[in-house]
């Protein structure tokens, strides 16, 4: 991968795995997808890896049943990045149905040739006209 100044670079995931993921961790990876928390001790938001993305994995210190990594990426890897909760504590809405609402949402389409010679006198007519 390369940056805009032409220096080599290359992206990682940092964040933490359970103790016993980590041991697993081989020179042959870790065979299967890695899921990695992005905070200690906690699951609300999850990045999840393919195998065949990761070029490898340096391990930190073991604090609490969970080790500290950094995941390698492969050039043009992906990620997946999941996030865990209630719908309350995420802030979810329902989705209004716009079929359902009785009056028409002030919704306008307007096309104006933007060379046009009245360019500005239509703007200012179409700003005076909805106040």
């Amino acid at each position: 991968m390369s940056n805009p100044e032409g220096k080599s670079a290359t992206y990682a995931v940092i964040g933490f795995v359970p103790d016993e993921v980590a041991r697993s961790i081989g020179k042959q990876g870790y065979g299967k997808a890695l899921e990695v928390r992005t905070e200690r001790g906690k699951d609300h938001e999850v990045i999840h890896i393919q195998p065949d993305h990761i070029v490898g994995v340096l391990q930190g210190a073991s604090q609490e049943g969970e080790t500290g990594v950094q995941v390698i990426l492969k050039e043009n890897a992906t990620v997946q990045t999941m996030s865990r909760g209630v719908s309350s504590e995420l802030r979810l809405r329902p989705i209004t149905d716009l079929s359902t609402i009785i009056h028409k949402p002030p919704i306008f389409v307007i096309y104006i040739d933007p060379h046009g010679p009245r360019l500005p006198d239509i703007l200012r007519e179409l700003n005076t006209a909805h106040r």
